[in-house]
């Protein structure tokens, strides 16, 4: 990791989040960027855990689920970058470079008519399905992939983010001799894959478990938001949460969608978005040196990168600069901090 100043070397610039267990904000060095450092090098995201609540409830395996998958993986261009972690007696600190160009499903839905166009949409794809097959190359499953979960950098790069359910599982493990297995019954309902879908409650019908096809199940579900401002089978929340579930189990291949619902997106589209979403996970898209000659990306141009990943080549399409928190550089406003509290040993090896 970098060698990253500690807060009392750096000033608050403001407050730019708050979730479940804490908060983030922008913090700026003291001292100046040489003339040669790269834009945002005096920038640093500081995420804050309050260490009462993450020792609650198991959240604890959260945040060190978290810490471990960004160690190995934040390198990646499409991945957050980790700079390093960081503790007191009431917070557990993240330092993050900043993305200060907000949530992709932000930006979906400020365009009109509150989606992508397609070659915006091919182009986050592909930064994301690199990510994915990153990811798998290491054995890690992320497990929440969705629009609120990616984030724009000050390029207009999509960036894979919050880790916190993501999970390492060994080649083999669940027997099934095509890569590890998990579980666990977690994510996010909408994105959910079926097999995913079966483990709730450890059912029965969860006995083998689910494994990378669930990423890509969840970056079909993606795509088709990009593309159309919706996810296929509904959000699944308040009383819709039956039928969401009864529409995945349904599958792409079996779903039943709106007329004209894929006018937008074209054929290549919608037979990459139908291949991600089969229901049965092997007959899904799953193989990314297969899915990067599929006809939707063939206005992409596929670059290896210095750590031996694939990126996309292409400029990054242009995006609205008004989202997000890129005007901060600008206005800098200090903001409070949020509550810590609870001294224990849950962290001594954070």
């Amino acid at each position: 990791m970098d060698d990253v100043p500690t807060l009392s070397e750096m000033s608050l610039v403001r407050g730019l989040g708050k979730g479940r267990m804490g908060y983030v904000k922008l913090y700026r060095t003291l001292s100046p960027p040489s003339p040669s450092s790269p834009p945002l090098s005096s920038f640093t995201a500081v995420k804050f855990i309050s260490r009462s609540q993450a020792s609650s409830n198991g959240n604890a395996k959260r945040v060190f689920s978290e810490r471990n998958a960004l160690l190995e993986l934040s390198k990646h261009p499409y991945v957050v970058d980790l700079r390093g972690t960081g503790k007191d007696e009431e917070h557990l600190y993240f330092y993050m470079k900043p993305l200060l160009g907000g949530a992709l499903h932000k930006h979906f839905r400020a365009e009109i008519p509150g989606r992508f166009a397609k070659n915006k949409a091919k182009h986050y794809t592909a930064q994301l399905a690199s990510a994915l097959s990153y990811l798998h190359s290491l054995s890690y499953l992320h497990r929440d992939v969705k629009a609120s979960n990616v984030l724009l950098d000050e390029e207009g790069k999509a960036v894979l983010a919050d880790f916190g359910y993501a999970r390492k599982v060994m080649v083999g493990s669940g027997g099934d001799g095509k890569g590890g297995r998990a579980t666990t019954f977690v994510g996010t309902l909408h994105a959910m894959a079926p097999e995913v879908l079966r483990c709730e409650g450890g059912g029965e019908g969860g006995e083998g478990g689910y494994g990378f096809g669930a990423d890509w199940w969840a970056l079909g579900v993606l795509v088709y938001e990009m593309m159309t401002g919706e996810p296929p089978f509904g959000y699944g929340v308040g009383g819709e949460r039956g039928s969401c579930k009864e529409r995945i189990m349904g599958g792409g291949d079996g779903a039943v969608f709106e007329d004209g619902i894929f006018k937008g997106v074209g054929a290549s589209g919608e037979d990459l978005i139908r291949k991600l979403l089969m229901v049965e996970e092997e007959d899904r898209l799953t193989k990314f040196e297969v899915m990067k000659g599929h006809e939707f990306f063939e206005v992409i141009r596929w670059e290896e990168g210095e750590g031996g990943w694939v990126e996309v080549g292409n400029e990054p399409p242009e995006f609205n600069t008004d989202i997000g928190d890129l005007e901060v550089l600008e206005d800098a406003v200090g903001v409070g901090g949020g509550e810590g509290g609870g001294d224990n040993n849950v962290f001594a090896g954070f």
